[in-house]
């Protein structure tokens, strides 16, 4: 049944490429993706599917599904996800946002065509016996925009058993750990100055940073304070921002504590008042070994070229905050020359490149394939919850 999944999904090549394409010859910024969303929901709606526009309180997030009830599957029905039948629901997750300045160095332009060439083989290719249902989410705003923490925070996700995704990469990995991370833009403002030297708010973003030295030295290898002022305009207001990071959400919490600490020394000791912003809490990763046991499984099966061992500890992502509250797992697979990095000219340039338009087909296999096998299996399903409980627990212990 799989290779019929694999010929299906080679049937929407020329599709899934174009579309590919498209979506990157119109980068988008995060939370501003409306050309991406509208071709997708468009390719949907043109194979039958009812669309749900704007899920999670977001404009350019969207929600499909294909339900097995008996008399077989029905695509796109919206139904309240606690009326949803038994069996397994999978979850797969596509983001389509660019960055500022090297547009889709990141590679997410593929992952919607991805998603959708595995949903509809899916759809064709699943047992017809037994209750199952494949939700397919557009999940906008990764690249800074916390798209999936505020869709979490909007009851999104929380019907799925197990969420799945793609990025492309310049080897077919994973990434077993992601560091939690949490920004602040901090403003101390103080009374009138002569100059940047003779200003309470220029010290008081002095102090907190020389605190945070003093901090560094006590923290564990895997923790990370970064920080940087801004362009300073005036000597009264003085901006600077800080990031904190580490392998493990709970330790993080007691970084926070620490940093707010610093503040409020830095604006007693000066006289200064502090205000901050904080950016969208990103939660950190930890493995889930039944998932990446089927992925490397349905990497060699789908044809992946440079199958690789788990990366090391890398950055942070939103999907981390789906992978909080659920199982879920990330594949990488192969597409930019290997060495180079995410985020590069190296990616960007390579986004419309034959490696690419074969990392689309390449992913859409391999990612059927981990579905098919999760709703197929007796037992796979229980076995990724079990490791997800245990490693979430092992993850937060300080």
């Amino acid at each position: 049944m799989k290779a019929k999944m694999f010929d299906t999904i080679d049937a929407y090549r020329d599709e899934m490429i174009a579309l590919s394409d498209d979506i990157y010859d119109h980068p988008e910024l995060a939370l501003k993706e409306y050309h991406a969303a509208d071709v997708l929901i468009r390719c949907l709606e043109d194979k039958g599917c009812r669309v749900e526009r704007g899920v999670g309180g977001l404009e350019t997030a969207f929600r499909t599904q294909i339900k097995n009830l008996e008399g077989g599957p029905t695509i796109g029905l919206l139904a309240e996800y606690d009326a949803l039948p038994s069996g397994p629901t999978i979850g797969l997750l596509a983001e389509y946002d660019a960055l500022p300045g090297v547009h889709h160095a990141c590679g997410h332009h593929m992952q919607g065509p991805v998603m959708i060439a595995a949903f509809m083989a899916l759809a064709d290719c699943l047992p017809k016996d037994k209750p199952w249902t494949i939700v397919l989410y557009g999940t906008p705003g990764e690249e800074g925009g916390g798209g999936k923490v505020i869709m979490i925070e909007n009851g999104c996700f929380k019907e799925l058993d197990v969420a799945l995704m793609m990025h492309g990469g310049d080897m077919t990995t994973y990434d077993p750990t992601m560091s939690a991370n949490v920004s602040y833009k901090v403003t101390f403002t103080s009374g009138e100055a002569e100059d940047i030297w003779n200003s309470p708010a220029f010290d008081a973003q002095l102090i907190t940073m020389h605190a945070l030295e003093f901090m560094r030295e006590h923290m564990p290898g895997n923790a990370r304070i970064h920080y940087a002022l801004s362009p300073v305009e005036q000597a009264q207001s003085v901006s600077a921002n800080y990031m904190l990071r580490c392998l493990n959400d709970a330790y993080l919490d007691a970084m926070i504590a620490r940093f707010n600490k610093a503040l409020e020394g830095a604006a007693l000791i000066t006289g200064a008042r502090c205000g901050i912003v904080p950016s969208h809490r990103l939660c950190a990763v930890f493995p889930n070994e039944p998932l990446a046991e089927l992925f490397y499984k349905n990497a060699e099966e789908a044809g992946a070229e440079r199958i690789a061992p788990a990366r090391g500890t890398m950055g942070s992502t939103d999907f981390g905050n789906v992978m909080s509250i659920i199982p879920g797992f990330c594949a990488r697979v192969a597409f930019a020359p290997k060495g180079t990095g995410a985020h590069s000219l190296e990616w960007a340039n390579a986004g419309k490149s034959l490696a690419a338009h074969n990392c689309v087909m390449t992913s859409a296999k391999l990612i059927a394939g981990m579905a098919y096998e999760l709703i197929t299996e007796a037992g796979l399903v229980e076995k990724v919850h079990e490791d997800f409980i245990k490693q979430r627990e092992k993850a937060n212990q300080t």
